[in-house]
């Protein structure tokens, strides 16, 4: 009876463990794919240690300090940036921003209600994710979005990557569908740490992904998953 009694309470305190094991030390994929926090409210100005943010605006009305167009100094207010940019309109909503290189100069016009200033050099800047207008400013190609399916289902074409870019990447040559393409393009050696022009090719989903360690950036390996994609320098 004792001996029965010392290997239940064994196999119970054994599961107890793992139990808090897991709680402290989830599976790594399943951390590495938690989603972007959605409806936190947005700061007045993108975190100084953050790359990127996914955040919700109020209603934003009136004018605040933003500089540029398009691309905008990291100083400026997130949500009057937004509305300019065409991000949201004056009923606010969710944007997607991140961080980007510093500028030269930055202009600033009059869109959506919202006026900007003129600036000169700036060590920081910040974009937002979902509008062509970005175009205007870097040549006539869009910024890359932050992951490959954040644009519609089977996309190809060219777009550009502005440098710095971190995330999760999984896969070597064919990627998943939900890795940071950027990263993945440097990676691949599409672009180098300053970015560039790249083409991005649609993939079908494999049934397993290989990570590796090229060109300054680790991916990981993971499993079946249902859409890839292929990146390269662009012609």
């Amino acid at each position: 009876m004792t001996r029965s009694l010392s290997a239940y309470f064994a196999i119970l305190i054994g599961a107890i463990a793992a139990a808090a094991a897991l709680l402290l030390f989830p599976a790594s994929a399943g951390a590495q794919r938690s989603p972007l926090a959605e409806g936190e409210a947005c700061p007045s100005t993108l975190y100084t240690d953050r790359a990127e943010l996914t955040c919700h605006c109020g209603k934003t009305e009136g004018q605040d300090d933003v500089w540029g167009t398009d691309v905008y100094t990291n100083d400026s207010d997130l949500c009057h940036a937004a509305k300019h940019f065409g991000a949201i309109g004056e009923a606010g909503g969710v944007i997607h921003v991140r961080r980007a290189p510093g500028q030269g100069s930055y202009n600033g016009t009059t869109r959506n209600g919202v006026t900007t200033r003129d600036y000169g050099a700036w060590d920081g800047s910040i974009v937002f994710d979902g509008a062509d207008a970005v175009s205007k400013s870097l040549g006539g190609v869009s910024i890359c979005p932050v992951q490959y399916n954040a644009r519609e289902v089977g996309w190809s074409g060219d777009c550009r990557c502005l440098g710095g870019e971190t995330g999760p990447v999984w896969g070597s040559g064919t990627y998943t569908s939900d890795s940071v393409l950027c990263r993945a393009a440097r990676h691949a050696g599409a672009v180098g740490p300053n970015g560039g022009l790249v083409h991005v090719t649609s993939a079908p989903g494999q049934q397993s992904y290989s990570g590796s360690n090229r060109n300054g950036v680790q991916t990981d390996s993971y499993g079946p998953w249902s859409a890839s994609f292929r990146v390269s320098a662009a012609q």
